[in-house]
């Protein structure tokens, strides 16, 4: 298992290489990811341009509290790439998106992959707290981020969901102590779209309606 991040009872994940563009492409265009993930890779049309991404990808250098990084979903039986997982740094948090092949969508394999992530991040890389965001149709991806250690917290207007609204997670440190929360109900947002307003590492947000 060359390059693996992870092992869990019946996966393991592992850094995307250049020759998985056509498994990743695949994935991308799925018709489930589509229709609630469309902006994931959007702009990379063709397998030979995810191919450059990914060799990029592997030679980029990132902030340790920025995540920023994409790894295989593997089956361990066969090695076959049945999912993505990304982390990535978007509007003053660390972020986690997971996108499957259908044809292996509801069957535990994304919760437990998203789990195991999570917990090496915040462990591990001492990452205080991962946000996850879903469309508010997605049920499936509702039920993967509370099998994940997710508590939800509200949702949100975001150019991003098929409707226009994202439901949103937090995962943080069990032994962070006490955790503040913070009520935004009609937050000021600044002309870079982020919301006017400091949360300390380690701080959660309690939601009603939030606004990015």
């Amino acid at each position: 298992m060359h390059n693996t991040i992870i092992e869990t009872e019946r996966l393991f994940l592992r850094e995307f290489e250049k020759s998985d563009c056509n498994e990743l492409y695949e994935i991308k265009n799925d018709k489930i990811v589509q229709e609630y993930s469309p902006v994931f890779l959007s702009w990379l049309h063709s397998p030979e341009k995810l191919a450059d991404y990914l060799e990029e990808k592997r030679n980029s250098i990132s902030l340790p509290s920025r995540l920023d990084c994409i790894y295989a979903i593997c089956l361990k039986e066969s090695g076959k790439i049945i999912g993505a997982i990304e982390l990535y740094y978007y509007c003053r948090g660390n972020h986690i998106s997971w996108h499957m092949n259908s044809e292996y969508a509801c069957l535990g394999y994304a919760s437990e992959a998203s789990s195991a992530i999570t917990d090496y991040v915040i462990t591990v890389l001492e990452i205080d707290c991962i946000c996850a965001t879903m469309d508010i149709d997605n049920i499936a991806s509702f039920r993967t981020a509370e099998k994940s250690g997710f508590e939800f917290v509200g949702k949100k207007d975001d150019y991003r969901g098929k409707n226009g609204e994202l439901f949103y997670f937090l995962k943080h440190k069990e032994n962070i102590g006490k955790i503040h929360y913070i009520n935004i109900t009609n937050p000021v947002i600044n002309q870079n779209n982020e919301i006017n307003i400091d949360i300390p590492i380690g701080f959660c947000i309690e939601v009603e309606e939030l606004y990015i």
